[in-house]
């Protein structure tokens, strides 16, 4: 009898060790099926927005392929070309705005790159605070740059007149004629040109095109 438990005992241990061995195998090969369905998954090296995909069900793409487009929302930065009259004025740290969505943000220039081309040069800015919501890489906006305090200057409207003197002078009207004057001109906007030298307050100017005028160094003005 006890000869007839002794094999029961060693039979049913037998038994225990054969479904671990079985337990273990199958524990390895579902390892191995994750890891087979892990090298499947497809994942972003870096947190952000999908903003383009090149795939389809089906498509057959190799390690290292690129099939889309990431753009990682916590760095992005604006980049901006200034006309090069303002390159001594421009530095890291300088502010700027802009709206979007009726909501005013805030940004500040991190890089000031020097090389001129075609008579402009390029600064990068960064966000502070909270981006916009709803921006995408390579939108256009309107940014206004703070370059000083406010102060008082002398102005032309920005006309087609520059196009043919290149601000070296301009034609000022007096008593029925207009007659050409030697200016300097300064910073610019879309819309003025500051005038550092050769006008005074109170001077009226031709600030339109000056094609139709010729090589003409005085013009005689009709009602």
């Amino acid at each position: 009898m006890q000869k007839t438990v002794s094999q029961d005992s060693a039979f049913k241990q037998n038994q225990i060790s054969q479904l671990e061995s079985g337990v273990k195998l199958i524990q390895q090969n579902l390892e191995m099926v994750k890891q087979s369905l892990e090298n499947l998954t497809i994942k972003a090296p870096v947190d952000g927005q999908l903003t383009s995909l090149n795939a389809e069900i089906g498509d057959n793409k190799q390690k290292g392929q690129t099939i889309g487009q990431i753009d990682v929302q916590a760095g992005y930065k604006v980049t901006a070309n200034i006309d090069e009259h303002y390159i001594s004025r421009i530095s890291k740290g300088l502010r700027a705005t802009f709206s979007f969505d009726e909501v005013t943000y805030k940004l500040h220039i991190i890089n000031v790159l020097p090389q001129v081309i075609n008579g402009q040069f390029k600064i990068e800015l960064a966000f502070e605070g909270d981006l916009p919501k709803g921006i995408k890489q390579g939108q256009s906006l309107q940014i206004r740059l703070t370059l000083s305090e406010k102060n008082k200057a002398l102005v032309v409207k920005n006309g087609g007149f520059y196009a043919k003197t290149g601000g070296s002078w301009i034609f000022v009207v007096k008593k029925g004629e207009a007659l050409k004057r030697s200016v300097k001109l300064g910073r610019q906007s879309p819309d003025y040109i500051e005038v550092t030298d050769g006008l005074q307050p109170g001077d009226v100017v031709i600030s339109s095109a000056y094609e139709t005028f010729g090589n003409a160094e005085d013009l005689v003005l009709k009602n």
